[in-house]
């Protein structure tokens, strides 16, 4: 058995990379400056993140339910590469500069 490393295939199989391993891979300023970085409902949860609304506060002013805030979150926090509340409004405006 040998280990092969990235730049290699294996014969007879399909080459299979992780997008974000691809070295054209775009970054996260380059997906925010295409406008493919959040989508308009995204965009308002982390406005409202900005003014230190609740989860609950976000849902009611969203007529949104308290677990599709949680679910919008998630997505936000992985679409800008953060942990936190904190990281995603910090992150989200200073791209939203560039």
């Amino acid at each position: 058995m040998r280990i092969i490393n990235n730049s290699e295939t294996v014969p007879g199989t399909r080459h299979l990379r992780h997008p974000s391993a691809s070295s054209g891979c775009a970054s996260v300023a380059e997906r925010c400056e295409e406008n493919q970085l959040l989508t308009p409902r995204e965009k308002e949860i982390i406005t409202l993140l900005s003014k230190g609304l609740l989860n609950k506060e976000m849902a009611d002013s969203l007529s949104l339910s308290l677990n599709t805030i949680k679910i919008h979150l998630k997505n936000i926090y992985q679409k800008l590469e953060v942990n936190n509340r904190l990281e995603a409004i910090i992150k989200y405006y200073k791209l939203d500069e560039l």
